[in-house]
């Protein structure tokens, strides 16, 4: 590039929880090394008391307020901000560079509670309303609508969590070649700073979500965010536990209509609509029968969020049930409720005796045959998953 171009500006946005404050870092630094020596904002430019370059809201008037102040010198913006057409505009042109960093969906959930958490002890408000991992949704669906805004063009460089932070030096690599200057990636790698001095730098820990979030919670996010991990994330990271979520949906293929689920699930189906909104509408009754009718129990307050999401995402209620009847908890209970109701049964009486007078014992008891055969599915411990502190 050369020395009389206009001022390099380049904006890194960031879903929040995505290694954003890393990924800004990154960007300083590659400009750093090849001699582009990026300025810090004043408040006045920034619109805002930032240690960064932070911008938000973002738009094109904000970077031209940016390039006043600087005059021909560079500067990389961080922003969580959903950028202007005008700016967009600016990208596409090439006058402004810009990056967007993204995370797996329940990687970011679980990293919005940990923030939650300190901020609550702490007593500052930053994410503090996040207390259960279907509350991260509100944000994460802003966040993933900005995203898109900022994908609407080509010239954007998407980042990946796993790449910016595993694999830094690939993405070094990739932003030197956006900006078509010459300077060595390992030279980059070599002047970034430690990475417990970043601000805002968390755990760092790769797929987090295996070890510390429920299959069953795994599969609402993998649902809800199909799209997300489609078009931004990639299949590669969601195999283990979607094969789990075939083995549900297969289960399901032959399932009766709205009406018998509806019906067998809250005991009335001729006073029940069948259409989906009706459906959807029924999700918290209907959740709460299931647990009633199976586990002899009222739900949990994550179990209940989680199954009620996923009925309203289009979910099979058949495969609700099979979830349940699949898990520890029904095998343990059911177990009890034969050895009280059924083995202690008159030995005069014969099993097919049994079978005519008492249906709902031996429908009970081909129910059990029935998951048990349901091997592939035995990833989901628990139907409901308990509300973890660390999640």
């Amino acid at each position: 590039m050369s020395a009389g171009r206009m001022p390099m500006i380049y904006v890194s946005y960031g879903v929040p929880k995505s290694a954003s404050t890393f990924t800004y870092v990154v960007t300083e630094t590659v400009l750093r090394v090849a001699g582009y020596a990026p300025v810090t904002l004043s408040e006045a430019a920034k619109g805002g008391k930032s240690q960064l370059n932070y911008i938000d809201p973002i738009s094109w008037s904000a970077i031209q307020r940016a390039v006043s102040e600087i005059g021909e010198k560079s500067a990389v913006i961080k922003t969580h901000g959903v950028p202007d057409k005008r700016l967009l505009e600016a990208i596409e042109r090439g006058e402004v560079f810009a990056s967007a960093v993204i995370r797996d969906p329940r990687e970011i959930a679980l990293s919005l509670l940990d923030h939650a958490k300190r901020s609550r002890s702490l007593g500052v408000g930053d994410f503090a309303e996040i207390e259960t991992v279907t509350d991260t949704f509100k944000v994460l669906d802003d966040q993933i609508n900005r995203l898109s805004r900022w994908m609407a063009i080509g010239k954007v460089l998407l980042l990946a969590y796993d790449e910016i932070s595993f694999d830094t030096e690939s993405a070094v690599q990739r932003i030197i070649d956006q900006l078509g200057i010459s300077v060595a990636a390992a030279n980059v790698i070599s002047a970034l700073p430690d990475r417990s001095k970043i601000e805002q730098f968390n755990k760092g820990v790769k797929k987090r979500y295996e070890s510390e979030m429920p299959a069953e919670t795994q599969q609402l996010f993998l649902e809800r965010y199909s799209d997300v991990y489609r078009r931004y994330v990639g299949q590669e990271s969601i195999g283990k536990v979607r094969n789990s979520g075939q083995c549900v949906t297969a289960a399901s293929k032959s399932r009766a209509s709205p009406t018998v689920a509806i019906g067998a699930a809250a005991g009335s189906a001729s006073d029940m609509p069948t259409p989906a909104a009706a459906e959807k509408a029924l999700a918290p009754q209907l959740v709460r029968a299931l647990y009633r009718v199976l586990l002899f129990r009222e739900p949990d307050p994550t179990g209940f969020d989680a199954y009620v999401q996923r009925i309203q995402a289009g979910r099979p209620i058949e495969a609700i049930m099979r979830q349940l009847l699949s898990s520890k908890e029904f095998a343990v209970k059911h177990k009890r409720f034969l050895e009280t109701y059924v083995s202690s049964a008159p030995p005069a009486r014969s099993q097919q005796d049994l079978a005519t007078t008492t249906p709902s014992a031996a429908a009970i008891s081909t129910t059990e045959r029935g998951p048990t055969k349901q091997a592939p599915c035995s990833s989901a411990e628990s139907p409901a998953p308990s509300p973890e502190t660390k999640l």
